[in-house]
């Protein structure tokens, strides 16, 4: 049996990396979303996982990927959640588009870490994370365009017009929701939806 695929405690290496990745990303969530990137150091990652420093470097080559990777997971997170509502809300389109915002509202706002890392740690910060959240925003409104393009059919404004609305539709949503989450929009969360 080769060193990769020997058992220790029950799981090969392929296993035993991946759980300490997972390991990884919750603490990255939990020291993210609560004391912000910048006052998160690897080695406060490392043992909040309970690992040592080298076995963030296994998965990472630094912070700016890990923020991009937990980022990720909490986009994952949110994005499921969200789809998950505007699929099981029927065929309605008013009702699938308030399923999924409320989804996207409550998974943020319930779990603040989650709203700290998708909203607030990921801005302005440059680089691989800023590109990433641009794509995500992008995604977001080019979900909102095929939905227009299906509710108007031939009623939908041309392509520029379209895009350039729905991405102004989901930068203002994702602003109204931060602001929200930092306590800054003093408003009743069904309201806010």
């Amino acid at each position: 049996m080769s060193t990769a695929e020997r058992l220790y405690a029950g799981a090969n290496a392929a296993a035993r990396r991946e759980e300490r990745r997972e390991r990884l990303l919750r603490a990255g969530l939990d020291l993210i979303g609560t004391v912000g990137y910048d006052s998160t150091t690897v080695h406060g990652i490392a043992a909040r996982a309970g690992v040592g420093d080298r076995y963030f470097y296994e998965h990472f080559s630094g912070r700016a990927e890990f923020l991009v990777a937990v980022y990720d997971a909490v986009v994952a997170t949110v994005q499921e959640a969200a789809v998950n509502a505007y699929l099981s809300a029927g065929s309605d389109l008013e009702s699938q588009a308030r399923a999924g915002l409320t989804a996207f509202v409550h998974t943020l706002t319930d779990d603040p870490r989650l709203a700290r890392i998708q909203l607030i740690e990921s801005v302005g910060r440059g680089g691989a994370i800023e590109s990433r959240r641009s794509e995500v925003m992008r995604q977001y409104a080019q979900l909102l365009e095929t939905q227009a393009r299906e509710l108007l059919a031939d009623k939908a404004p041309d392509d520029q017009s379209l895009m350039m609305g729905t991405r102004a539709l989901v930068g203002a949503t994702n602003q109204l929701v931060m602001d929200y989450a930092n306590g800054d929009l003093d408003v009743d969360r069904d309201r806010l939806i």
